[in-house]
């Protein structure tokens, strides 16, 4: 059998002329599924996935004399994927008892919330994470609750991750906080 060897042509010389880019730079939105398609998988890669509570106020129902909550109307829950980091405890005692009072902060896609098709976050609204075993018994001050689950209340909620200073952003970062003189999963009618 012969041997066929390989044809090497040599190296052309003539190249094609490199020229600059002639359009201009854009730093923007325009961009904005890519960045949202990343804070997603980044957020379900090493988040958790909870159960959004939007208030609906319209449908909420307050006190004429007093201005106090009678009614309160949730709306949800909407399943999203969130990262939230682990709560801080700050005990408090006093002559009545003792008390604690967790915060932390979580950060949740934009798209979580279109994908669900759900409102925008904002205050006064409430969010189930870690619905494990462990902390369907411990998350509570002694009240198993029957679906499980940690409650917190959102105290405060801001747009974050603007590309390159526009108008679009690809997440919500919000401020938790729970308590035991009143948990969160009382506000909810079942």
């Amino acid at each position: 059998m012969a041997t066929r060897l390989l044809e090497v042509k040599p190296f052309d010389s003539k190249r094609a002329e490199v020229r600059p880019y002639e359009g201009p730079i854009r730093r923007d939105d325009r961009e904005l599924a890519l960045y949202d398609s990343i804070a997603a998988e980044q957020v379900r890669c090493s988040g958790t996935v909870g159960d959004y509570y939007s208030l609906n106020v319209q449908k909420s129902t307050v006190h004429p004399v007093y201005d106090e909550s009678t009614n309160r109307v949730f709306d949800g829950p909407f399943r999203v994927a969130c990262f939230i980091e682990w709560p801080k405890s700050n005990p408090e005692v006093r002559e009545s008892g003792m008390r604690v009072k967790w915060e932390c902060r979580g950060w949740i896609p934009r798209v979580e919330f279109e994908n669900a098709r759900a409102p925008v976050p904002l205050e006064g609204d409430m969010l189930r994470v870690w619905r494990t075993p462990f902390f369907d018994s411990w998350a509570v001050s002694g009240d198993e609750p029957q679906d499980g689950g940690y409650y917190f209340n959102v105290v405060k909620c801001n747009d974050e991750g603007h590309l390159y200073d526009s108008p679009g952003f690809v997440g919500f970062e919000v401020t938790l906080q729970r308590s035991t003189d009143f948990t969160p999963e009382r506000r909810l009618d079942r």
